[in-house]
Formats: C-alpha cells, structure tokens, sequence
C-alpha cells in the first residue's frame, strides 16, 4: 500500500484547565491512502493550519487528539499526526 503525506504547522494558543492561555507550535501531517495530487492536497492543508494560527482555540480543538481530528475530517485524509517537537507529545487520529 502507498501512503502519501503532507506537513505543515499551526502557532496558537489555547488555555489550559485552569484557565491558564499559553501557546505551543504543533506540527501537522496529514496522510491519504489513495494516490492523490499531494502538491494540492499540500496546499489545503497550509490553508487549514493558517486559518488555526495566531488564534486561541476553543473546544476540541484545543487539544492535539481534537486538532488532528478537526483537521483530518476538513482534509478528507486517512491519517493525520499532530505534535509539539518541544515536549514530546502528540496524538494520531486515524479514519474509522
């Protein structure tokens, strides 16, 4: 099977359990399992990260497992990774 991806990032910040705003910058890579015109879907996928940065998230979003499910839904991919390179953490969402 042939995967292909894409990778960009999203600067935000959101605010913690206690009320607490800080940022982080999350990478993003979104994955399609069909063979695609990923320079396209490279380009769809800058437009969902712009629209994120330099914003607080809300919700589900405010999380990398809900980001990375926000995204991926958006993007009709298979697979999409969000994580932060700084803490080590990050969550994979993956289509039912």
């Amino acid at each position: 099977m042939i995967t292909q991806w894409a990778q960009h990032f999203v600067c935000s910040a959101h605010r913690n359990t206690l009320g607490v705003m800080h940022g982080h910058t999350w990478s993003v890579r979104a994955t399609w399992s069909e063979i695609i015109d990923v320079e396209d879907r490279k380009d769809a996928l800058v437009i969902a990260c712009a629209v994120r940065c330099h914003t607080v998230l809300d919700g589900r979003d405010a999380s990398a497992e809900g980001l990375a499910e926000s995204i991926g839904n958006e993007l009709g991919a298979a697979r999409v990774d969000v994580w932060r390179e700084a803490e080590g953490l990050g969550a994979t969402w993956r289509r039912a």
